[in-house]
């Protein structure tokens, strides 16, 4: 575009979402949501960050936020990585290691999981890891109703980022006490390098106000604008 000597112009969200589901129901779809990702800290398990738990029960509650947008909460999901393993990984001979519920093998690897340095931003293509690392293993015989059962949680999580960025969508990422989770940062780079638009919850305080997705949704529908390639909005409470 720029060499077109064309300016991108700022583009309420909106208006923008309003285009494009104009523009699917001229095409005959009428069922199109864009897509909201959420990016937090481990919720809904032992290591549970109350505040992450918090804003999914906010948003699901909201009809704004469910009517016109599909929401994706990847903690929901199992997880698979390729980083994952049957042998010890070299430098961490120290970890302790998972039991695999179907094999009764030792699980190396998950201390790499959200490690920025790992190399991997959701394009190693793993669809199961365990296929990876043991011929034997029949992906369809074993778990054919989800056969991406154990794909890489970066590659997947990296996929919602892209249909994000395609269909209007944007990235949802709560900051607790001026910080990332380690896998957030990775989610963060992705984010950047797939172009997704960035809205960053900062939460200062243990629990999140009840006001939260009024501040949400007003910063999505009225200040959230695009502003150079991957726009980044972040609000504070």
């Amino acid at each position: 575009a720029a060499g077109l000597g064309l300016i991108r112009p700022s583009v309420n969200w909106a208006d923008w979402n309003w285009l494009i589901r104009t523009f699917l129901r001229m095409l005959g779809i009428k069922n199109w949501r864009p897509e909201i990702v959420l990016s937090v800290r481990f919720s809904l398990c032992r290591q549970a960050s109350n505040r992450a738990n918090r804003l999914y029960q906010m948003i699901m509650a909201d009809a704004c936020f469910t009517g016109n947008y599909y929401i994706h909460f990847p903690n929901v999901l199992r997880k698979g990585f390729c980083g994952l393993r049957y042998v010890k990984v070299p430098n961490h001979q120290d970890e302790v290691p998972e039991e695999d519920r179907e094999t009764g093998r030792p699980i190396y690897g998950w201390c790499l999981n959200d490690d920025p340095a790992w190399r991997c931003v959701g394009l190693c293509g793993t669809k199961c890891w365990k296929k990876n690392q043991d011929p034997q293993h029949d992906c369809h015989r074993d778990h054919g109703d989800d056969e991406s059962k154990f794909a890489c949680w970066r590659c997947v999580f990296r996929r919602h980022l892209e249909r994000a960025h395609s269909q209007g969508g944007l990235m949802l990422q709560l900051k607790e006490d001026g910080r990332l989770g380690r896998g957030q940062q990775v989610e963060m780079d992705m984010a950047r390098q797939v172009g997704c638009p960035v809205l960053v919850l900062d939460s200062r305080n243990s629990l999140l106000p009840a006001h939260c997705a009024d501040l949400l949704r007003e910063a999505i529908y009225n200040d959230f604008a695009w502003a150079g390639e991957v726009p980044v909005h972040t609000i504070r409470v």
